[in-house]
């Protein structure tokens, strides 16, 4: 399955503008390893999750954050469905994302 949330690794191979990016979205206490997300953290996921199902409050580390990211993914399928609906050719290419 594919990973939704770079490791630190993969973070460190990203742009420098697409890390920030990224980072922006939470902070991570340096000790205790737990996350909090902000406002731009709220923006991109509250209402993903929120269809899935999943508080985001509740949301406290960066496992946790990826679980999440994963099982909502079907939100993202759905949307992307809902925007190439009547366009024959999208649907045609990303019909492999549907099976």
């Amino acid at each position: 399955m594919t990973r939704l949330m770079p490791s630190d690794t993969e973070l460190a191979r990203l742009p420098p503008e697409t890390e920030i990016e990224f980072r922006q979205k939470f902070v991570e206490d340096p000790q205790s390893r737990r996350i909090r997300f902000t406002a731009k953290g709220f923006a991109e996921y509250g209402c993903r999750f929120a269809k899935a199902g999943i508080d985001i409050n509740n949301i406290k580390t960066r496992d946790a954050f990826r679980a999440a990211c994963i099982s909502s993914q079907w939100v993202l399928f759905e949307d992307i469905r809902k925007m190439v609906r009547g366009h024959k050719e999208l649907e045609l290419a990303l019909k492999s994302l549907w099976s």
